[in-house]
């Protein structure tokens, strides 16, 4: 059966390396909407077969648990095919592929994971995956989330040959180009890099809202102290929450008069705006919803 593409809403998205029990302890323990286990960079390369078979009879023996995600490493590693096997015996419910480049890494995903439906998402890290970013995230309906490399010292920066800067000016060309991507697909869950400076609170805050001011949905994590700050940045408020409310009922009284827009502060709405209104209601009200 092929996963309908709508998966469980998240903000914070944390790695855990795959070989380390105390740390997958811990993370299973923290606020993180995703836990995503790691085979790829967090693992040494002579432990990661270890670490396939340790880590899915580890998470498999808890049955309360976030969501669930494996990220295998890249499809160009001699190590894809064993990683997809992992995933498809394990309880993951979402498969990250690392460094997508091409619609058919994707496909091959598929096909690997045969007919358990577990979603899929595609990290774009790399000049040729950013610039085919579209054709990656709509190879297949099974993709719930994409996610762009925007971490400082990642292989996105290393790849183009940049030097991110504090303010991060020169991501968001990236950012946008990624997130138009993703919504011409339809894709539900769509996620900013990780901040790769733990200690730094305000730089993170900054990241954060930039990434959402632009309409991403949530970010990678890498230290259980980033969790609080991604969570509430990427939580409608309830200011947002009740003007959004007051938008449907002003535009809806509008229509009920025969009208297709009307004012609201001194601010005119349409359909549009009504849109944008019922969209961050939908995503308060499904992120209450998996809180429960």
């Amino acid at each position: 059966m092929v996963a309908d593409p709508t998966m469980r809403p998240a903000r914070s998205f944390l790695f855990v390396p795959g070989h380390d029990e105390h740390k997958l302890e811990r993370a299973l323990a923290s606020d993180a909407d995703c836990v995503i286990v790691d085979l790829e960079d967090s693992v040494p390369r002579e432990l990661k077969r270890s670490a396939r078979e340790a880590c899915a009879a580890f998470l498999s023996a808890h049955t309360s648990r976030p969501l669930l995600a494996l990220r295998v490493n890249a499809a160009d590693t001699g190590e894809f095919e064993d990683d997809l096997a992992a995933a498809a015996a394990g309880p993951f419910e979402l498969v990250w592929i690392p460094k997508a480049q091409r619609p058919a890494d994707v496909v091959r995903a598929e096909r690997l994971l045969g007919g358990r439906s577990t979603f899929l998402a595609a990290s774009l890290e790399t000049a040729r995956g950013v610039f085919a970013a579209h054709a990656i995230v709509s190879a297949r309906a099974r993709i719930a989330a994409v996610s762009v490399g925007t971490a400082v010292g990642g292989d996105l920066e290393a790849d183009l040959g940049a030097r991110w800067s504090a303010d991060g000016g020169e991501l968001h060309y990236l950012r946008s180009h990624v997130l138009i991507a993703a919504r011409a697909a339809d894709i539900g869950e769509i996620v900013d890099g990780a901040y790769t400076d733990f200690r730094d609170g305000e730089g993170l805050r900054a990241s954060a809202i930039a990434a959402r001011c632009l309409g991403y949905t949530g970010k990678m994590v890498i230290h259980p102290a980033q969790i609080p700050t991604v969570n509430e940045v990427f939580t409608p408020t309830m200011s947002e929450v009740d003007y959004a409310t007051r938008v449907l009922e002003t535009f809806d009284g509008a229509l009920a008069k025969g009208g297709a827009a009307a004012s609201l502060d001194g601010k005119m709405i349409d359909y549009a705006t009504a849109g944008q209104a019922r969209r961050l209601l939908d995503r308060a009200a499904s992120l209450q919803r998996a809180e429960r």
